[in-house]
């Protein structure tokens, strides 16, 4: 399994080196999972085009794993990902990742590629959002479970690297790490909500909402935590 884990990992830091960066940390969480329960159950919340639940679908067969997102092309893709054989113990689900309930409990929740700062909805300050998840995220998991995110550092933030496609809003509050961002292609112009976290905001956040933090770590441009659900 190690080597298995190894080649995919570091073909998708080759490919991604932001994303790959906490390929051990959720394969950390799994197989402790796996040494207290026989069929652990693992969901990732936001799972965009699939990676992750592809990638630890097949290396923990004997896992249920569930990967839930709002965005019905986003599932799509996911679906080509998961066109295969081995991909049995994989479903999707179309659902918010605040609502998202199908009534099991799990061992690990995961919320990646800072889908947890991209969060907003007209009306409602995006910290409440983020609690509302996070609060979720414990009620999905057993006692004692664990949480992976990987969110933006705001200590990396620097507007430098936008332009061309990317442009920063004047509305954006980059002292409080919250950007209004719009991506523009000769065909469309989309704009999307963008925070950048700090170490004692994500401690807080997760210390105040049922968690007792595991590991805080910097890694590029991204914060990858683990947390454990008291």
């Amino acid at each position: 399994m190690g080597g298995i884990f190894d080649a995919i990992a570091s073909s998708y830091l080759r490919e991604d080196a932001h994303w790959g960066c906490d390929l051990d940390v959720l394969k950390n969480a799994l197989d402790a999972a796996v040494k207290k329960s026989q069929h652990p159950r693992y969901v990732d919340l936001g799972c965009g085009l699939g990676f992750h639940i592809s990638f630890l679908g097949n290396l923990y067969p004997e896992a249920a794993v569930v990967g839930v997102d709002s965005s019905l092309r986003m599932l799509e893709q996911a679906r080509k990902r998961l066109d295969s054989p081995n991909a049995g113990n994989i479903a999707l689900v179309h659902a918010s990742i605040s609502e998202f309930n199908d009534g099991e409990k799990y061992d690990v929740v995961s919320c990646m590629n800072n889908t947890l700062n991209n969060l907003y909805e007209h009306g409602v300050p995006p910290p409440e959002l983020r609690k509302k998840v996070i609060r979720h995220a414990r009620y999905l998991l057993r006692a004692g479970g664990h949480l992976i995110l990987s969110v933006y550092n705001r200590e990396k933030l620097d507007l430098a690297d936008y332009g061309q496609r990317l442009f920063v809003l004047s509305e954006s509050d980059v002292e409080r790490g919250d950007l209004f961002v719009e991506y523009r292609t000769n065909d469309s112009i989309e704009k999307y909500y963008s925070h950048w976290s700090t170490d004692a905001e994500l401690t807080e956040l997760l210390e105040h909402n049922g968690f007792k933090l595991e590991l805080l770590e910097k890694r590029m441009a991204r914060f990858v935590v683990k947390a454990r659900a008291t």
